[in-house]
């Protein structure tokens, strides 16, 4: 007699099956793992670079603001120039205050304790709100202002007013940074609607 392939052992199948679901469970782990630990290096250099950016931006207003008083403290301005002086300190202030509710509101996103107090709006009333809070700002950088509003006359949107008007005043303030060599110097604020029948913001 010959014996040419050994009988297997009783539940030899049933360990072969443990092993691979148990290797497949490693691996899955050691990947979760893996992602979490990219998630959280990049999460830390997200969080360095926003400070980092928040301390320039901070930094900007608090500069002109100082160095604006310290010209009208010593008496280097005269009666001509002291007003031009004042719009400074109090443009650069409004800006400051700006960046310090984007900053506030940052976090409460980030703790999740934002509320939102959604109403129905008409779209006339949206427009002329922004327009208030980004007339002097707009006026000061050297911009003209438009506001052009081709929604139907009695339009509504479902929004928290004060968050709108907040992503507006982002938007105008980023557009008045960047085009400060722009050839035409005006900003427009619209709104029209879509074929579908939705509305289009646009700065």
């Amino acid at each position: 007699f010959a014996v040419n392939t050994l009988p297997r052992a009783p539940g030899t199948t049933l360990l072969v099956w443990v092993s691979l679901t148990l290797a497949v469970v490693l691996i899955g782990g050691f990947l979760l793992m893996y992602r979490f630990a990219v998630g959280q290096l990049r999460l830390a250099r997200q969080q360095q670079d926003f400070v980092s950016a928040v301390s320039h931006e901070l930094k900007t207003p608090l500069t002109s603001i100082r160095m604006y008083g310290e010209m009208l403290k010593a008496g280097w301005a005269d009666e001509a120039k002291k007003q031009t002086y004042y719009d400074y300190i109090q443009s650069e202030s409004e800006r400051l205050s700006r960046l310090i509710d984007n900053v506030l509101q940052l976090a409460r996103l980030t703790r999740s304790s934002q509320r939102i107090d959604a109403k129905s709006v008409p779209v006339t009333e949206l427009l002329d709100l922004v327009r208030s809070k980004v007339a002097t700002q707009v006026e000061r950088a050297g911009f003209e202002l438009r506001v052009r509003n081709d929604a139907p006359a009695q339009a509504t949107v479902t929004v928290d007013a004060d968050c709108f008007a907040q992503i507006f005043i982002n938007l105008v303030d980023n557009a008045l940074k960047f085009s400060a060599g722009a050839a035409t110097k005006a900003v427009e604020l619209g709104c029209r609607r879509e074929p579908g029948g939705s509305l289009l913001f646009t700065v």
